[in-house]
């Protein structure tokens, strides 16, 4: 599977309305949701009128140049790990089972311990 190039998207207000850069951009660029929009202009993904903007409360007026930058896509570098798991129950549609505490159910950054832990923190 190929990866793709970032995408540069540019745009000009004629309708300042909503007037905040974010709200404006979520209006406009429909496939990205708001926290995305503000993830770009946070990283420096979004220019207005030629500088980078990275106020997401910034004002758009008519005429302005907006450009956005969508960064290339990358694959996702995910290991299984052999957890035991306590299952109560299975068939063909789901599964039961009793989660020690500890295991972390959706990983996000903050909740991370040494590679090679099956039981997590602590």
């Amino acid at each position: 599977m190929g990866r793709s190039p970032d995408q540069t998207i540019a745009l000009e207000v004629e309708i300042a309305e909503p007037a905040r850069l974010d709200r404006w951009l979520t209006a406009h660029l429909q496939d990205l949701s708001r926290n995305r929009v503000q993830k770009l202009i946070d990283w420096e993904y979004v220019t207005l009128n030629g500088e980078h903007c990275t106020n997401k409360k910034a004002t758009v007026q008519v005429g302005d140049a907006i450009t956005v930058t969508i960064p290339e896509t990358k694959p996702l570098e995910l290991t299984a790990e052999d957890i035991p798991l306590d299952i109560l129950y299975e068939d063909a549609h789901f599964v039961i089972l009793n989660k020690p505490a500890g295991l972390v159910v959706h990983r996000n950054g903050r909740y991370c311990w040494p590679r090679g832990s099956k039981t997590g923190p602590g």
